[in-house]
């Protein structure tokens, strides 16, 4: 555990010092790339297909990084708050060429959080603006996603151009979403084949629990669904056929996940509803059997108050017998008020 926490305090003390550049690339065309420095990105901000594109990826809570994206990356001021603001939703973004920047997209993809102690539904946050010769990522919590895209590039099977690297990205987000909805999926089958619900409390906790995990996940997959298929309609000539069926793939993928979500949740509150009707029914008959009891002891009680009282001419009082009389009397009330409730303490 020392050691982990040594390790994470070690890379943000690297990220502090490099101004919160997380990694740059220069990509060679054909997979793989070459690490670049803040030297030559402020040297050649905007890249360039002769040398090859560029990849920059930033914490964009870093003070340098914050600064070469609002004044040296040269975008449009809507891009750049998107790119470091702090808890946008999913969208997508045209932009054609302005004076100072070039025709480019914009995208903030949502996906789900495989950080150390974190909940997966506690998703992160992945912005991505992609012009024809470099593409400017930006986070502030690690995501494997991205990840696995400069793991890639590092063995030469990474992204060939700028575009190719919001591809990966983007399937890598959704192959990393289906194991966790596949585990959701079995855990909220294991709660409908329950046929005891002998643990009717903790159940329906850990099926409220799944139920918010549920809402929380869709909550960003539904619009990044609608973000991806507005994309779709919208690329740049430059993106290329094979992009614009990525995504749409990429959409579909999405909106399956989406639907089953939705399928999932209308599941959980099914169960939910069938566990509180059966925790109702459960303390209706038990308030019954209660109720028929005290009603069982009603006349019990009345004789004995009765009895008690301190007053002359109470019958029995001087009888030699009267205790074991009125005790059968007592008896006989209580076996009929049981004969008669004898099915309802069933």
């Amino acid at each position: 555990m020392a050691g982990e926490m040594e390790n994470s305090a070690q890379k943000m003390s690297e990220l502090t010092n490099r101004g919160g550049l997380i990694g740059a690339y220069r990509l060679d065309g054909k997979g793989g790339g070459v690490d670049i420095d803040w030297d030559a990105i402020e040297t050649d901000p905007r890249g360039d297909k002769e040398q090859g594109d560029i990849w920059v990826h930033l914490d964009r809570t870093g003070t340098k990084a914050r600064q070469w994206v609002e004044t040296g990356a040269r975008l449009p001021d809507s891009a750049i708050r998107a790119l470091l603001e702090e808890d946008p939703r999913p969208r997508f973004s045209y932009y054609p060429a302005m004076e100072g920047s070039p025709e480019g997209m914009l995208f903030v993809l949502r996906g789900l959080n495989f950080n150390e102690n974190a909940d997966p539904e506690d998703m992160v946050s992945m912005r991505l603006w992609i012009d024809e010769n470099r593409v400017i990522t930006t986070r502030k919590r690690r995501i494997m996603s991205v990840d696995d895209r400069r793991q890639a590039l590092l063995r030469g099977s990474g992204p060939w151009e700028s575009v190719d690297v919001l591809m990966g990205i983007n399937e890598s987000l959704i192959e990393r979403m289906e194991p966790i909805l596949v585990g959701m999926d079995d855990e909220l089958s294991a709660y409908e084949e329950d046929e005891e619900r002998l643990q009717l409390g903790s159940i329906r906790g850990n099926i409220a629990d799944l139920r918010r995990k549920i809402v929380m996940i869709r909550r960003y997959l539904a619009p990044q669904r609608d973000a991806l298929l507005l994309a779709e309609r919208e690329l740049p000539h430059w993106a290329g056929d094979h992009v614009k069926h990525a995504i749409h793939d990429s959409a579909i993928g999405l909106a399956r996940i989406v639907d089953h979500l939705d399928e999932m949740r209308d599941r959980a509150t099914a169960v939910h509803d069938e566990l509180s009707l059966i925790e109702n029914e459960r303390m209706g008959r038990i308030s019954l059997r209660l109720t028929v009891i005290a009603a069982v002891f009603l006349p019990a009680n009345m004789i004995a108050a009765i009895w008690g009282m301190n007053t002359g001419g109470l019958p029995l009082v001087a009888h030699t017998y009267g205790f074991w009389i009125v005790m059968g009397i007592l008896i006989a009330f209580a076996a009929a008020g049981l004969y008669m409730a004898r099915g309802l303490l069933r």
